[in-house]
């Protein structure tokens, strides 16, 4: 009897361990299939987020398609009748952005209003602060609102949709918006707002994203901008010195006609074969030349005239001569000026072993109407020894150019009677932590530059200058530190205000480069 009874005790246990283990079963499984559906709702929502990523970088126009696709995407993902994306205003307010599906107004409704859709919530403000969203979603990052409506907002909300949910969205630790979920049924639990939380951290790196490609775009059009400009400006520059040249030649041009042009008549040589060559002739065959020569008052003075008038015929001869020159030298320079440009042009986004003095030269030469235009003196000390760098040339003349456009600019809006402005160019070599470096300087005498400036004036969209309109502000000096570091060198800047500003361009020399000067 004893024994049926053990065994009765142990049958009943074994029992209830074998349901208890079924019962565990059964829970781990709802839970494994609940995690399941879970990963898939998020494998899903990351797929979804990637796919907007990969479209907004290719397409940044179609930036403003990701939050009606994204809350459409949600709705549907939680099988709820609606949902909206509120986002803070600068007064910490949240507003309407864009909802989905069935989603009630933010604000009481006028008597006559139809019923709420998408669009309508746009623009319109909650009376829901962003401290007291935190606040609110504090516990759990997330709060579910049950027969009544989120804080602030209408108080017939709850009426049209009794069951919500709302999580914030942080972008870079601040509160950017949030997300609201809404149902007519008791369909939303605690699962939902743990998955809106993932699909909030999403939207959060979703926003880097666009936020990283709007930067980019920005970018890489601003500088395709101080790209074209810098070309308008060594174009311009180009121009000016053609004119300038042409202009100089005409004039020498017309000096030469001036010269040559007097009436025939009272030309020297004329003047010897008319008058005084057939009296000589005439003398010569009477036999009486010489005492014409020596005795004849108007015969003694033939030889000191013919003197006279070949002083003269020299005296116009080297005057012809040096204009000759003088125009042969300017249409020198325009055929020179000419072919700067047909380089430039041609070299555009190819490197090639040049000289830098070369370079320095060729952007002095193309900005040398605005220096004279200015009145700015420029002193060189440049050695034309230095190793050839590989670089490409047309782009150096720019941040030549670009950097002698800001002297010039400086100077102009400082322009003190009296003054006499300068800007002294030198190129040397330089040994920097044990490296060889061609540094180019360049040195001004304007207003200088004040010490809260020097560290931002390289940064991308940083300007000093007013806004005129021009895309290309605060780009330039970006453009050239970001070209000269691309060889290896780098771009430093002292200045003291009143004493004008210095500018060293620091590039590598190949290692063979010696006897350098040590800094």
């Amino acid at each position: 009897m004893v024994i049926i009874l053990i065994l009765a005790v142990i049958i009943v246990a074994l029992l209830i361990g074998n349901i208890l283990l079924y019962s565990k079963i059964i829970i781990l499984n709802k839970i494994d299939r609940a995690l399941r559906k879970g990963v898939k709702k998020e494998r899903a929502a990351a797929t979804e987020m990637l796919r907007s990523s990969r479209e907004i970088i290719a397409h940044p126009e179609r930036e403003s398609n990701f939050l009606p696709s994204f809350i459409e995407f949600t709705v549907k993902t939680l099988k709820v009748d609606g949902g909206a994306v509120l986002l803070c205003g600068d007064d910490s307010y949240l507003y309407g952005c864009v909802a989905a599906g069935s989603f009630p107004s933010l604000i009481p409704p006028p008597p006559d209003a139809k019923k709420s859709t998408g669009d309508t919530i746009r623009g319109l403000k909650t009376a829901l602060h962003s401290e007291e969203l935190e606040k609110v979603c504090a516990a759990k990052g997330f709060a579910v609102f049950s027969k009544a409506p989120p804080p602030g907002f209408a108080a017939d909300f709850a009426t049209l949709a009794p069951y919500s949910v709302i999580t914030p969205i942080k972008f870079r630790n601040s509160i950017y918006g949030c997300i609201v979920m809404t149902s007519k049924s008791d369909n939303i639990v605690n699962s939902d707002g743990y998955f809106l939380i993932r699909l909030a951290e999403m939207m959060s790196l979703e926003l880097e994203v666009i936020k990283a490609a709007q930067f980019r775009h920005d970018y890489e059009l601003r500088l395709q901008e101080a790209r074209e400009e810098g070309m308008s400006q060594v174009t311009t520059g180009i121009i000016h010195n053609i004119g300038n040249a042409i202009t100089i030649a005409k004039l020498t041009i017309s000096s030469l006609k001036e010269k040559m042009n007097f009436s025939s008549e009272d030309r020297p040589e004329k003047f010897i074969l008319r008058e005084i060559l057939p009296n000589i002739e005439n003398q010569l065959a009477a036999g009486t030349l010489q005492k014409f020569l020596t005795e004849d008052k108007a015969g003694r003075q033939y030889v000191g005239m013919i003197k006279e008038l070949m002083k003269c015929m020299d005296s116009n001869s080297q005057e012809v001569m040096t204009m000759t020159n003088s125009i042969s030298a300017k249409l020198y320079h325009i055929s020179e000026i000419i072919e700067l440009q047909q380089r430039f042009m041609g070299e555009l986004g190819t490197e090639n072993m040049v000289q830098l003095a070369n370079m320095l030269d060729a952007a002095v030469l193309i900005f040398e109407e605005s220096f004279n235009k200015r009145s700015v003196e420029i002193k060189k000390d440049i050695n034309r020894e230095l190793p050839e760098l590989l670089i490409d040339s047309s782009v150096l003349i720019q941040v030549y150019i670009n950097i002698f456009k800001n002297a010039v600019e400086a100077i102009s809006e400082e322009s003190q009677p009296g003054k006499k402005y300068e800007i002294f160019l030198s190129l040397k070599k330089e040994v920097c932590e044990g490296r060889n470096f061609a540094v180019t300087t360049i040195r001004d005498n304007g207003p200088g530059i004040p010490p809260d400036l020097r560290e931002k004036i390289f940064w991308f969209g940083f300007s000093t200058k007013k806004n005129d309109g021009s895309a290309a502000h605060g780009v330039g000096l970006h453009f050239c530190s970001n070209v000269i570091y691309k060889y290896g060198g780098r771009i430093e800047l002292s200045s003291e205000p009143g004493k004008g500003a210095e500018f060293k361009i620091l590039l590598p020399l190949p290692d063979r480069a010696a006897n350098v000067e040590k800094k």
